[in-house]
């Protein structure tokens, strides 16, 4: 599903990685739950019809921002931890 969500987005014309981001830090500020639609679209600038074209649901876009979470906090770490031919200095990169 996640190359279908790509293709949608591209066609709505926004960013997917700044909504995402920006998704993230709104469900991180009031939690899952306590996040709707109306929060969502404010912190993203975007409607939310165009939002769950997109996704699918607050359900599938929150997924999509710790997708979006570990691939760009965590992708560089575990480059370098694959890098690293001593496992315990591997460890210690972490």
């Amino acid at each position: 599903m996640k190359w279908l969500s790509k293709l949608t987005c591209r066609k709505s014309g926004f960013d997917e990685a700044a909504l995402l981001e920006s998704a993230m830090m709104a469900f991180w500020q009031d939690g899952f739950f306590r996040t709707g639609d109306s929060e969502i679209e404010r912190a993203t600038d975007v409607k939310s019809k165009a939002i769950y074209e997109c996704f699918g649901g607050k359900r599938d876009l929150f997924l999509a921002t710790i997708d979006h979470y570990i691939d760009t906090r965590f992708s560089d770490l575990a480059q370098r931890m694959k890098a690293e031919a001593d496992p315990e200095k591997s460890v210690r990169l972490a």
